[in-house]
């Protein structure tokens, strides 16, 4: 730490003249004069001490609402104190009260750069493994960035302020297992880098990447390691099969197509695309070549059916989809006989392969018929022989909507609603969260009491939308009927709010996220199985929260690329946890988390599935 750090407060901010710290000015002689330090504040709400400015730092005291503290500087959105015997930490700038003070005559200044020694060399530093075996260092070779991991013993921090031991976890390229409640070093289990991996409903975490695929047990903490086609491949949902595209490079971004392999994970016989097709009408596909987009493989959600877009030498889209019959036979499925309709892999409002829930159907396609056809939008259903039935228009949702605004303003205390609603139902629709731009609220409706209930908001974070509330997106994440997160943006861009809701008690509260943190461009968040936490992701981009020097404001050092952050949260708001987490340089983060069904996991690791917005991934 500097060197007022070690010593108790000793000014007070009578004036701002005789409130520039001797040792603020000779390290920073650009400092104006009135960049106020050592300012009296009050501790307005209980909140955390960290070790530096950052949520991933380990806590280091807790101070209660009503203690006073002296700030000496501040760092973005967080100050830096002095508190209890002359010790010194970092606070969140929005929990303390420095009186008549404002935030923008603090002298800013960042916490020093964290640098280390290792093989002779310096390097900045990222963070820590999760097993807190190696330190992640970063540095610049032939101007391109790089992030190397070294022994934790081999390595010498020049820090003065910190140890190895507090450094924040960076998860790298590996996939890591945490308990599902604690992410500090030391607890995570590190396993093989994934391209894609999914918990099993009993409880073992699948996954692979391009030579094997993987199968983690927990109760024995096995892994088993098998080595599959190379290809770009997905699992169905339910990990039974693999689906590997086997193609050729070309030049740039075009792949030649080979073939479409569908693999059993229980050894049984696989099926090759290409030999269904030499059985059918469809002909060869030697010329065509594949789309390059992450949504030219997909599985529909029953596992049944999987969907591959190619792409032809003159441009045009094909599709093929290949049924798995109960009997263990598979078929191809062909998209003729509907004029003027297509089907199209990249129609963000409908998903292109989608199950209908219902007995005498099994599978239903995404299409889109054109103007000769009345803009008409809907499935194409198969039977359970794999064979084309009919086609079946997508709901009317402005009907549907009309029907939801009607059962709402029909509702007890319905009538306070304003005039422009937007409602977000819960799985079981037995509850609603509504958004009301009239009233700049939110509101609660429960169908068992046919009520509605205005949303309190307990630290009022929410307490007013936006000016510009109809362009931010709402998304919103139920825990069946009893809970509901709410993460608001505008576009792909920054974050504005956060939001957990009881609804029990129509009680909500923000969550901590720190203040280096925008939204990826698709939705990341989740509930673990006994709604006690909530998970959420969010994308750092280059640029957003550091300083001139390229850091991280809490002085971590930077490869020149993103970072994801990924937010662990209390029903109370409080921040239960935090990883930082390489990230796909304009788009969405390479590693995603997600709970175990029982709940007593939480696994992060990379994934390449549709719509997570890492293009060419």
């Amino acid at each position: 730490m500097q060197a007022e750090a070690d010593e108790p407060a000793a000014q007070s901010a009578q004036s701002k003249a005789n409130a520039v710290d001797e040792d603020n000015s000779a390290d920073d002689p650009a400092s104006a004069p009135d960049d106020l330090t050592d300012v009296p504040a009050v501790v307005v709400a209980d909140a955390d001490v960290r070790a530096r400015p950052g949520l991933a730092w380990p806590i280091i005291e807790r101070l209660s609402a009503g203690e006073e503290t002296v700030v000496l500087n501040a760092a973005g959105s967080w100050y830096r104190i002095v508190f209890g015997d002359g010790r010194s930490g970092w606070m969140l700038a929005g929990a303390l009260d420095l009186g008549a003070v404002e935030h923008r005559d603090i002298l800013e200044r960042q916490a020093p750069l964290i640098i280390a020694e290792w093989r002779n060399v310096e390097y900045g530093v990222m963070g820590q493994s999760a097993d807190a075996t190696e330190v992640r260092l970063y540095r610049t070779v032939d101007f391109q960035s790089e992030i190397v991991s070294a022994p934790k013993g081999e390595v010498a921090l020049l820090a003065e302020d910190i140890t190895l031991d507090d450094l924040p976890v960076l998860i790298s390229d590996e996939t890591v297992v945490f308990p599902g409640d604690d992410f500090r070093a030391g607890q995570g289990k590190i396993l093989p880098r994934a391209d894609e991996w999914i918990w099993l409903p009993w409880g073992w975490l699948l996954a692979h990447n391009e030579e094997f695929i993987w199968q983690w047990r927990p109760e024995s903490d096995e892994l088993e390691l098998i080595r599959r086609p190379p290809g770009l491949a997905r699992l169905s949902p339910d990990g039974r099969h693999l689906a590997v595209i086997e193609y050729e490079d070309y030049v740039g971004r075009d792949y030649r197509f080979v073939d479409l392999h569908i693999i059993p994970l229980d050894g049984s016989q696989a099926w090759s695309l290409r030999e269904l097709m030499s059985r059918s009408a469809n002909g060869s596909v030697a010329e065509q070549r594949l789309v390059y987009t992450p949504n030219h493989l997909l599985w529909s959600s029953n596992s049944r059916s999987v969907l591959l877009t190619h792409q032809l030498r003159h441009d045009a889209l094909s599709i093929a989809a290949v049924f798995l019959h109960p009997s263990g036979d598979a078929k191809l499925l062909t998209f003729k006989g509907v004029p003027g309709c297509h089907v199209n892999p990249w129609r963000s409002w409908w998903p292109p392969i989608h199950l209908r829930n219902s007995e005498e159907t099994i599978v239903a396609v995404g299409i889109y018929c054109d103007e000769s056809a009345g803009h008409q939008a809907g499935y194409l259903v198969y039977d359970e022989d794999g064979v084309f039935d009919r086609l079946v228009p997508l709901p009317d949702a402005d009907a549907e909507l009309d029907r939801d605004l009607e059962l709402l303003r029909s509702a007890q205390d319905g009538a306070e609603l304003g005039h422009e609603l937007e409602i977000h139902w819960s799985p079981g629709r037995q509850r609603g969260l509504v958004v009301d731009y009239t009233t700049q609220g939110f509101w609660l409706y429960e169908a068992e009491t046919h009520k509605v209930r205005p949303v309190i908001q307990e630290n009022g974070f929410f307490g007013i939308l936006p000016d510009d509330a109809r362009t931010v997106r709402w998304d919103v994440y139920w825990l069946r009927d009893s809970r509901v997160a709410v993460l608001a943006r505008r576009g792909y861009d920054a974050t504005l709010g956060r939001l957990v809701i009881d609804v029990d008690t129509a009680m909500g509260v923000s969550f901590e996220r720190g203040s280096v943190a925008n939204w990826s461009c698709s939705r990341s968040g989740s509930w673990r199985t006994d709604g006690k936490l909530f998970l959420s992701t969010f994308n750092a981009y280059v640029g957003w929260g550091l300083d001139d020097e390229g850091r991280w404001i809490d002085g971590l050092s930077v490869a020149n690329d993103a970072f994801a952050q990924l937010v662990l949260s209390r029903l109370d708001g409080s921040l239960a946890g935090m990883l930082r987490m390489p990230s796909w340089k304009w788009s969405a983060p390479l590693h995603i988390g997600e709970w175990s069904p029982s709940g007593e996991w939480l696994a992060i690791g990379g994934h390449r599935q549709p719509g997570l917005c890492a293009f060419g991934s």
